[in-house]
């Protein structure tokens, strides 16, 4: 899986290449995000879950250097300085999508 947000680049490639972009049907987080996968099912299963939907969703916006992969999260602003608190701002927004996620603490 893949996660990343959606860009004018992608958007393209969608059109003209047909470039993967798993649906998971709520308008706002499939708008914002690509979603590629293999296992396509598994993750429209796993994000069937709305709370992390709302996570994700405001994962990307907070940032559109954000990535989510089978690895785990992370987050790249070439040439950003990020201060104290923005940096924990941002740390705090991908451990509540981590939680989520298999693997995760889970829910509390």
């Amino acid at each position: 899986m893949r996660i990343y947000p959606e860009s004018w680049t992608s958007k393209v490639g969608k059109t003209v290449f047909r470039t993967q972009d798993v649906q998971v049907g709520q308008s706002e987080l499939d708008s914002t995000v690509m979603i590629k996968a293999t296992a396509v099912a598994n993750v429209q299963d796993l994000l069937k879950n709305a709370p992390l939907q709302r996570k994700i969703l405001a994962l990307f916006q907070s940032s559109k250097g954000f990535e989510i992969n089978d690895w785990g999260i992370r987050h790249h602003q070439p040439g950003e300085i990020l201060q104290a608190r923005t940096a924990r701002d941002l740390m705090d927004r991908m451990a509540d999508v981590a939680d989520e996620l298999p693997g995760g603490r889970g829910p509390g």
